[in-house]
């Protein structure tokens, strides 16, 4: 028997270990199929520098946003920490403090915005308010509005803001074109401020806000509703019927005209008309004990990045990544993700277990420098021939990959297991090994360790001889 491993795809475990679809893994992690190939997966790098305070200890960075400057064509970091709000233009540039604290609160909402002709990042959280920092000399600026928000959305050009402590069912919205001012106008009601109530009687509250299309989401903790319209005489609020609302508020991401988010501990996209999950049961393995209380979500580069705790961690260690163009799944682990950030050229993120400083996804190999593990795992094959008996396999593949780079190949038969290992060469080579086991099914683990580049372009091809059971 020929069997050919090739257009590798991502994870599968809705079937179990045995129906596991062509080109997917039954167990994998830290490995990339981009272009069907198998190859070690991009790691991540500190990116810039940590936070200091006055006193010289490091400070933990609570909200991490970006503010582009369209006219200068770049990008400013900001970060938010209970000793203040803080920007930095880059991995060469250090921090600056914009607002100096104490602040109550270090999570807050963002949305951009522009104003007299000048970028501005609005903030707000529901215990410290509103604040701008304006781009064209990064200054910040406290607000007055109607009431403290925990969230913000940007809608028919007009700032939104929920979340309000002891107003649960409150939809404020600003005056068209200028997102400071939430005055009514008497005069004229369709250019004026105002606010939206929609009650729900069952304790259920505003958590999030997502523009989507030509209208804006707001998300509840056990609903979602839709706002369409231009201005307060043709507002509609309506439920969406069918769509679960998001098990944690930061999973919620878009992606052109879908929002991606996490709901029953499954990945779920809403496309304006019906929610639906990707796919049921997909990763059901894997999240088997996940925790999803610190969950949190990106999206870049149509990928769906999802962070979350698994194997009953207490904090993020591990990240989902959906490719939505191709409609896969693959698993990161040892990425300990507090926060994501959606930069111009990749994604960012701060760490659970190193707050204090910025990190590139995405980024080298490994993690920050360090060697990583990767493995890729088949589902049992050849089990469609229950009447043949597999002997004497020979796996033949071309890998490439980091001098002295190690590759270890195992195959596993219901009667046994061995395992080989390869020394890769930049230049690449055909390697052929044997491996004399016997069984009537079997599956390949490839695995390994280590921070440098390693790919293998064409798959796998495995020969056995078959013998008749009778």
């Amino acid at each position: 028997m020929i069997l050919r491993l090739d257009g590798f795809r991502g994870l599968w475990q809705a079937r179990g270990d045995s129906d596991v679809p062509e080109g997917c893994a039954f167990d994998a992690h830290d490995v990339s199929t981009r272009l069907g190939a198998l190859a070690a997966a991009p790691g991540f790098e500190a990116f810039l520098p940590p936070i200091r305070g006055d006193d010289g200890a490091y400070r933990p960075i609570g909200t991490l946003a970006r503010l582009f400057r369209r006219e200068k064509g770049d990008e400013i970091f900001v970060a938010c920490t209970l000793d203040g709000v803080f920007t930095c233009d880059g991995p060469d540039g250090g921090w600056i403090c914009r607002l100096s604290g104490p602040l109550f609160c270090d999570r807050w909402d963002c949305v951009a915005y522009e104003t007299g002709g000048v970028d501005v990042l609005i903030l707000t959280n529901a215990q410290d308010g509103m604040i701008a920092l304006y781009g064209d000399d990064l200054r910040v600026e406290r607000k007055q509005t109607p009431a403290r928000f925990a969230v913000l959305g940007r809608h028919a050009e007009r700032i939104f803001g929920a979340g309000v402590d002891g107003e649960p069912d409150s939809l404020y919205y600003s005056r068209p074109y200028d997102p400071f001012d939430w005055s009514a106008d008497e005069q004229n009601p369709e250019m004026g401020g105002g606010v939206i109530r929609q009650p729900s009687w069952d304790g259920d509250r505003f958590v999030a806000l997502q523009p989507l299309g030509a209208y804006l989401l707001a998300l509840k903790t056990r609903s979602i509703y839709q706002l369409r319209g231009a201005d307060p005489s043709s507002f509609v609020i309506t439920p969406e019927y069918g769509a679960d609302a998001p098990d944690a508020p930061d999973t919620v991401a878009v992606d052109g005209a879908a929002m991606f988010y996490l709901s029953g501990g499954e990945i779920a996209v809403y496309d304006g008309v019906c929610a639906r999950l990707l796919a049921k049961d997909a990763l059901c393995e894997t999240l088997r004990g996940a925790s999803f209380h610190n969950a949190c979500a990106v999206q870049h580069g149509h990928v769906y990045y999802l962070a979350l705790a698994l194997d009953g961690s207490s904090y993020n260690d591990a990240v989902i990544e959906y490719d939505i163009l191709r409609e896969t799944f693959m698993l990161r682990r040892g990425v300990c993700v507090r926060a994501f950030l959606e930069g111009a050229d990749g994604v960012y993120f701060t760490s659970s277990l190193d707050p204090c400083r910025v990190y590139r996804y995405g980024a080298g190999y490994g993690r920050d420098g360090l060697p990583a593990s990767f493995a890729w795992t088949t589902g049992w094959l050849g089990g469609d021939s229950q009447r043949k008996r597999k002997d004497g396999f020979v796996v033949r593949f071309f890998a490439e990959g980091a001098d002295g780079l190690c590759l270890r190949l195992a195959v596993q038969t219901e009667r046994g297991r061995l395992e080989r290992a390869v020394t890769l060469r930049p230049e690449g080579r055909t390697y052929r090994l044997r491996f004399p086991l016997r069984g009537v099914r079997f599956r390949l683990c490839l695995y390994g360790e280590d921070n440098r580049p390693w790919r293998i372009p064409g798959g796998l091809e495995v020969h056995t001889d078959d013998e008749n059971l009778g």
